[in-house]
């Protein structure tokens, strides 16, 4: 069975139903997290979930699954609950990049599905951030101090590349303070072709984040990335673009 067998109304349903996978705008005294996301199609693989794990600590995630439409939104989906539930137990996010990792390999196997895929916490508390990244897009922290866009990379394959990572899962820090921005997307945000088949990169995100100061609200810093993306783009979406901002109070 086909996309194209399903009606109109089916893909719309599944369009709305997609879409309350996303997490809605968290504010509180000392963060502000939101997320924006614009499929090529009805449906998309990408996904996000932010999880308040205790007071002052914040577990964000970010996927792309290969490939577009039905298949790739119904994988999306299955990655959600199962991050969703592991969230609650894990004591740091390579527990869950190895554990989704073997969810995945266990689970999907010999039909040629991954998924790239980064988690990190936000320790609002002791002010840092902890990340393991699986050949995703590197984060981007603008550090209000230094005045710079530090790149958070994957140290990581691919989800379900793998049965297991050979060196096992490694797990990265960095420092965050008040002014600080935080942004994660999919390959959609740096993979847009603009004139030329140039592509958006990863630089003119960072320019972005280098005008801070003008950014008070996480909504704000999307405007401006969404802005800047139609603005370059030359002809049509070619990719899911999903994208979580995060300003640090």
């Amino acid at each position: 069975m086909t996309e194209e067998t399903f009606s109109r109304k089916d893909l719309q349903l599944a369009h709305r139903i997609h879409r309350t996978l996303l997490p809605h705008r968290i504010v509180t005294e000392r963060i502000d997290i939101d997320v924006r996301y614009h499929e090529m199609n009805l449906l998309g693989g990408d996904y996000t979930t932010v999880y308040e794990r205790a007071p002052d600590r914040f577990l964000v995630c970010i996927c792309d699954v290969a490939g577009h439409g039905l298949s790739a939104a119904l994988l999306a989906g299955r990655v959600n609950s199962f991050v969703r539930h592991a969230l609650r137990e894990v004591a740091h996010p390579c527990q869950v990049v190895e554990d989704l990792n073997s969810f995945i390999w266990r689970n999907f196997q010999g039909i040629d599905l991954f998924l790239t895929f980064f988690c990190l916490e936000i320790d609002l508390r002791g002010r840092t951030i902890q990340y393991a990244g699986c050949g995703h897009p590197p984060a981007l922290l603008w550090s209000d101090a230094a005045k710079r866009c530090v790149r958070l990379s994957s140290q990581h394959v691919p989800i379900g590349v793998l049965p297991e990572f050979p060196e096992g899962c490694e797990i990265s820090s960095v420092p965050i303070g008040s002014g600080d921005l935080l942004l994660l997307y999919t390959d959609g945000v740096i993979e847009t072709f603009g004139r030329a088949r140039t592509l958006f990169g990863i630089a003119r995100i960072e320019s972005i984040l280098a005008n801070a100061e003008e950014f008070t609200e996480s909504t704000q810093i999307l405007d401006a990335t969404f802005a800047a993306l139609r603005k370059f783009r030359h002809g049509a979406q070619t990719d899911d673009v999903l994208v979580v901002a995060a300003r640090i109070l």
